[in-house]
């Protein structure tokens, strides 16, 4: 009698990884960041290195280089890791801003902080807000972070720093003064660029641009006829912020009127 053939073992049934979702995702990040989602509001800097956003964190908080809340600045990668930014209480805009924090992310693509895992290294879902700095025209990778930060439901905005200087070297006339009718020229050339990068990009299609001076924001005297969106950045950072974690807030208004006084940014 032939001796039967015994059949293969069964794989054994292994269950499907389940997806996390968005919100788990944050979540995690946000625990392994030690991001506070209570008490405290926070947006981050990201994007290339050197696009300054050392100088625009130190900027918003008033703080003058030499001093122990300076976020380090220069034309090399000079931010290492993430680092976190609190407005100092002797700073005029302590009182509006006590509750907020800016996160200083490391410039990607370097060796050191590659711009194909950027995104997921760095955790930029993980904040309230993410400002995405540019430099004088888009990028990939530009484009890249805001459509991830977008997938998650996280606000953002494009900010092209470092306007003094494009005004000083293109429109300042003999006396030294720019005229508002050339800053608009500026703008508007600059968005209508933004503009032509967008065009593959429909999920940014509604994206502004916002144009900033850091030596502007930071209320330097000679600096204030450069002054362009630094007022209407502040706005609408603070409003996207606080109406997405309180919806119907009515306290907008006041973060607003207190920011714009005391850092001296005038209506335009």
């Amino acid at each position: 009698m032939g001796l039967g053939r015994s059949r293969p073992a069964r794989p054994a049934y292994i269950a499907p990884t389940p997806q996390k979702t968005p919100e788990q995702l944050r979540a995690e990040a946000q625990q392994h960041l030690g991001i506070d989602t209570v008490n405290k509001y926070n947006i981050a800097f990201a994007g290339d290195c050197k696009n300054g956003k050392s100088s625009l964190i130190n900027a918003w908080r008033r703080v003058e280089k030499g001093e122990k809340e300076w976020a380090e600045t220069g034309s090399t990668e000079t931010t290492m890791k993430i680092a976190p930014y609190e407005f100092p209480p002797d700073k005029p805009v302590f009182k509006a801003m006590e509750n907020v924090i800016l996160w200083d992310i490391p410039g990607a693509s370097t060796g050191t902080h590659p711009s194909k895992t950027y995104i997921e290294d760095k955790k930029l879902y993980a904040f309230d807000f993410v400002i995405v700095l540019t430099g004088q025209s888009l990028t990939e990778n530009d484009m890249q972070y805001a459509n991830a930060v977008a997938s998650y439901g996280v606000p953002f905005a494009f900010v092209r720093s470092k306007c003094d200087q494009n005004l000083m070297s293109d429109f300042e006339d003999e006396e030294g003064e720019v005229k508002e009718a050339d800053k608009e020229h500026f703008k508007a050339a600059g968005t209508a660029t933004f503009r032509k990068y967008l065009n593959n990009h429909s999920a940014l299609s509604s994206s502004r641009l916002y144009f900033v001076s850091a030596m502007a924001l930071q209320g330097k005297r000679n600096y204030k006829k450069y002054q362009l969106d630094e007022r209407e950045l502040l706005r609408d950072v603070v409003y996207k912020v606080m109406e997405r974690r309180n919806p119907g807030a009515d306290c907008v208004g006041v973060y607003l009127a207190d920011v714009a006084a005391n850092l001296g940014l005038a209506e335009r």
